[in-house]
């Protein structure tokens, strides 16, 4: 980023705008980039005014007007970082507007006056149009891995203490700011007494995450025996476990981009979602789409952008995007509903999705394909687009076993009452199966004499009290298969359904 910097300043920009979060940090940055432009660098802020950030002595200070930096008259090249200057750009008025101008005019440098600079740092873009041509605007991205290297070194020559392994620590802290990362790991001394735990700092990482509301780390310990059926695509997630890895990298197999799952609500998308994190070895997070759009000018933008800088910062990583339908619904229309900002958020993503090079692999899922936008479903967003359909007899056979041992009951019925269950089951989805089980599960605590587990009867009398989805939105799942029945791969090996009469052979086989 220095020399990215520099070569701005000897370029003869103008006006550049810093996107970041880390104030402090983007500033050493821009005086070291200066001083390799040989140029000097003075800060400007409401509150101390003009201030020297190099060892030069300088005579300004003090002048709190908002105009003032824009007014200074100099006497060498310099580098002017105009601080929190983007807040009176939000609504701003015409003196401001037009001394910038005419400040980025004369910034170019002529015989009689030296070239200036002026740098806003910010974490989101806030630009008047008669600006946005004016100001080039440079992402100034998370601090890698040997930076943040540099702060477990230091904070542990502190405490005079050795690190036992640091690469723990470093996917601990892989997306986190320096001040984070240092917090963090200060913490981890306290609670520790006298070492760095990446436990701790992964756990600080995931508050800090939260507390925008955009990414969730998910602590997911979902495996693949956990999920009942779905083998075709398990056995895909599980085809590309070591593809992050430096030996694939080496040999050249292109870093896999990610699937779509669509289907109908209960069958085990979510599930699927945190078991690929597992079965890849990566760390998990959880987007919101919806929470991607802000109020502010300015606002949504910057929150993609923040997001997509935090995936590839903690990267390797599965990024899951839940709902993506509802999400990103309305894009068509959005340059008569919000201005524009949502079909340039949708974009910004799609550009993403195609150009990435990080190991971001991207689960997303969707229930209403009617909302998905061509450009999405097109090769080169996603590897693959799968259909999750109802469970069949087999793959129901496999939920049964896996509610009951998530209950704490393995194998508490035999493989007849497993057969009666099943066939009661017809057209159920997943997480209905496991909704009829636990109140299967109330009625018999409250049963005198009490059973070690529900009976057959008490289990088939809550199925028939049940109305599954499959009759209440008979037609939009039909709509939905066969929308899918040539656009995505079914995530089942499986995919004829037995008749009723027939269950018994073919659990028996």
């Amino acid at each position: 980023m220095q020399a990215r910097l520099t070569n701005y300043f000897k370029a003869g920009y103008t006006g550049l705008y810093l996107l970041s979060h880390e104030e402090f940090r983007a500033t050493q940055e821009v005086v070291r980039a200066a001083q390799a432009a040989g140029r000097r660098c003075v800060a400007w802020d409401c509150v101390n005014g003009l201030v020297a950030l190099d060892d030069k002595p300088f005579a300004k200070g003090g002048e709190q007007d908002v105009l003032a930096p824009l007014k200074l008259v100099l006497s060498e090249a310099t580098v002017l970082i105009l601080r929190d200057y983007q807040l009176f750009l939000k609504s701003p008025e015409a003196p401001v507007v037009r001394s910038l101008l005419t400040a980025l005019d004369f910034g170019a440098g002529s015989k009689d006056r030296p070239p200036c600079t002026y740098v806003l740092i910010s974490p989101y873009v806030q630009l008047p149009p008669e600006l946005e041509k004016r100001f080039q605007c440079v992402e100034f991205g998370l601090p890698d891995r040997a930076r943040l290297a540099e702060v477990f070194h230091d904070i542990a020559a502190c405490a005079k203490v050795e690190i036992a392994d640091l690469e723990p620590l470093l996917n601990a802290a892989s997306g986190l700011t320096l001040k984070e990362t240092a917090d963090a790991a200060a913490l981890s001394f306290v609670e520790t007494k006298n070492c760095l735990s990446p436990q701790i700092v992964a756990r600080e990482k995931a508050a800090t995450l939260r507390k925008n509301g955009l990414l969730e780390v998910i602590d997911s310990q979902v495996k693949p025996e956990d999920i009942g059926g779905l083998d075709s695509l398990k056995t895909w997630v599980a085809a590309r476990q070591s593809a992050f890895s430096q030996e694939a990298r080496e040999w050249g197999l292109p870093l896999p981009r990610g699937f779509l799952m669509l289907g109908i609500p209960g069958c085990g998308k979510s599930t699927i979602a945190k078991a690929t994190a597992g079965i890849l070895g990566v760390p998990l997070l959880k987007l919101d789409a919806g929470k991607l759009f802000g109020s502010l000018v300015g606002q949504s933008e910057a929150n993609t952008r923040a997001v997509i800088e935090t995936a590839e910062a903690i990267a390797p990583c599965v990024l899951w995007i839940d709902e993506l339908d509802k999400g990103f619904s309305g894009t068509q229309s959005s340059g008569s509903t919000d201005g524009g900002t949502g079909s340039r958020v949708y974009g910004t993503f799609l550009q993403w999705m195609q150009d990435k090079t990080k190991p971001v692999f991207v689960v997303a899922t969707a229930n209403d394909v009617s909302k998905l936008d061509s450009a999405l479903l097109r090769k080169g967003r996603f590897d693959e687009q799968w259909f999750v359909d109802l469970p069949n007899p087999i793959e129901r056979k496999d939920i049964w076993k896996v509610v009951t041992r998530r209950a704490g009951r393995p194998e508490c019925y035999a493989e007849a009452e497993l057969a009666q269950l099943v066939g009661a089951t017809e057209g159920f989805s997943g997480a209905e199966i496991e909704a009829v089980f636990n109140d299967a599960l109330y009625s018999a605590f409250n049963q005198s004499p009490r059973p070690k587990h529900p009976t057959v009867e008490t289990v088939i009398k809550i199925i028939t009290e049940t109305t599954p989805l499959s009759t209440m939105m008979a037609e939009q799942i039909k709509c939905l298969r066969e929308w899918c029945r040539n656009r995505a791969k079914p995530a089942t090996a499986i995919t004829a359904v037995a008749p009723v009469a027939d269950l018994r052979r073919v659990l028996s086989a």
